[in-house]
């Protein structure tokens, strides 16, 4: 869970190509009947192109000394790739990169869907999402998501009695 060093950034991009080989960017494929991806995301305001997460980057912030003592690692800002992203919040806090991509996935089907709408890096791993409540607008964007997410995971080893779920039980 802690082997920050379990894949490199070309490990995580080999592994997200492997799971979308083809992306439906312009919604071409049917969704249902003769409705196209791109009409219905469009009917629901999320119009065509997608971005599938194996191509998806975005503009990151430079975050020092990680912004704080549960993670340690700075990141330096930049357009940078989903893997890249993936790789540095996993350095930067101590997390296993495995583990940020099996929450995009569980949260949002980000790894394996070919046409994600921006609603789904919006909230990227439910950070920030609680079930009884909309999403905390603070928390919205990729970069922001996975960062947080990690961060979140050490603040749940820092504080393993807080919490009404915990290891071992």
């Amino acid at each position: 869970f802690f082997n920050s060093s379990s894949m490199s950034p070309q490990q995580i991009q080999n592994f997200l190509n492997s799971k979308v080989t083809s992306c439906d960017t312009n919604g071409q494929k049917i969704y249902s009947g003769s409705t196209t991806r791109a009409q219905y995301g469009a009917s629901r305001g999320y119009p065509a192109p997608y971005t599938c997460l194996k191509d998806y980057s975005q503009n990151v912030p430079s975050v020092v000394n990680g912004g704080s003592d549960l993670c340690k690692g700075s990141i330096s800002g930049g357009v940078k790739s989903a893997a890249s992203i993936i790789y540095d919040a996993a350095q930067a806090c101590g997390i296993n990169p495995q583990v940020l991509i099996v929450l995009l996935q569980k949260e949002q089907s980000l790894v394996t869907d070919d046409w994600p709408w921006s609603i789904q890096y919006r909230s990227a791993t439910g950070y920030g999402c609680p079930d009884t409540a909309p999403c905390d607008t603070e928390y919205y964007g990729f970069f922001n998501q996975v960062y947080q997410a990690a961060k979140a995971f050490r603040r749940y080893e820092a504080n393993p009695t807080l919490f009404n779920y915990r290891a071992g039980r």
